[in-house]
């Protein structure tokens, strides 16, 4: 039986006419409190009127709360220069590490009170310099691919398998 009104359900047996609710009390007239009946003028009912002020209310919590951030992710999702961006983010974040961590070996060792003659300094640059590298290329390439991964996710494809690092 399709939906309808529970005003509009007429009770059976009865023979009064009446109308009866789910719960099987009767209802002596339709509609009683005036819910369902037009306005007239060409205005909806009080019920209808209600429900597309909280429908309107509604969108207008939606198009202002959640749209932005919509926009963003799509923005996100559809930049050619997010992977880029984070390539470069990564291998700035690893030349700020190991300037630090130049820096901290030279006061160690200038606290013990050493120093390296030249064949030590550049076979320490050369360590120093292959061990950066590496970290560079491996940063880059854990960004490149976590990012792909995270825009697809945005763009609501399976995220595929990223390997461990």
């Amino acid at each position: 039986m399709a939906m309808r009104n529970i005003y509009e359900i007429e009770a059976k047996n009865t023979g009064t006419g009446k109308y009866v609710d789910p719960l099987g009390s009767y209802i002596h007239k339709k509609d009683p409190l005036g819910l369902f009946k037009s306005r007239g003028g060409g205005g909806g009912t009080p019920v209808g009127d209600a429900y597309a002020a909280l429908t309107r209310e509604a969108w207008e919590r939606y198009v202002t709360t959640w749209v932005p951030y919509q926009n963003d992710l799509i923005d996100y999702a559809t930049d050619p220069n997010v992977v880029g961006d984070a390539m470069s983010r990564a291998s700035n974040l690893v030349d700020e590490s190991f300037e630090q961590q130049q820096g901290a070996t030279q006061r160690r060792l200038a606290g013990l009170g050493l120093t390296l003659d030249e064949d030590e300094q550049r076979a320490a640059d050369r360590s120093f310099g292959l061990a950066r590298s590496l970290a560079d290329v491996g940063a880059q390439n854990a960004a490149r691919d976590q990012t792909l991964a995270r825009r697809q996710s945005v763009l609501g494809n399976p995220a595929p398998t990223i390997p461990n690092i």
